[in-house]
């Protein structure tokens, strides 16, 4: 390999790098920044977060195939924890049960290292998005709270 190859590889690999870095501390800090006193269980929180692990498990590893005038389609059911999660389980919570599902899938599926850290990156970023968007409307279980819930779904 040449040497401006390797260079390249390289840089490619810094800005891969600094990438997954950007989401991973993006999506704790916007977890950080999300009101934390609004969360209040009944249930013991081992019992949720083995929950909500399962349900991104599950949610990673299945997933809804269908075709719809000769376009194939394929959904993953992701969303459906997350959006319990927000509703339930503090922020940094929430970002540690999501980024152990993460690492789970990871280690099952075999990825690439890069691979693995960039997607924990985005999945520590959407529950980042998710629950600070919910935390901007102030704790009001109305119309409000379920359009930031669906922008914060939306945007991470």
């Amino acid at each position: 390999m040449s040497v401006g190859g390797s260079e390249a590889g390289r840089l490619r690999l810094g800005c891969a790098l600094a990438l997954c870095g950007a989401l991973l501390v993006t999506g704790v800090g916007l977890a950080l920044a999300s009101d934390p006193s609004t969360y209040s269980l009944s249930v013991p929180l081992p019992a949720v977060l083995a929950l909500l692990i399962a349900g991104y498990v599950a949610g990673s590893q299945y997933s809804l195939d269908y075709e719809f005038r000769r376009n194939s389609q394929s959904v993953t059911l992701v969303q459906l924890p997350l959006a319990l999660g927000v509703q339930v389980v503090m922020p940094l919570v929430h970002v540690a049960a999501r980024a152990v599902a993460s690492l789970s899938f990871v280690v099952t599926q075999r990825q690439d290292p890069l691979k693995a850290l960039y997607n924990l990156g985005s999945s520590c970023f959407e529950v980042g998005a998710a629950t600070f968007a919910v935390s901007l409307v102030d704790g009001n279980q109305g119309p409000e709270h379920w359009i930031a819930l669906y922008l914060g779904l939306l945007i991470g």
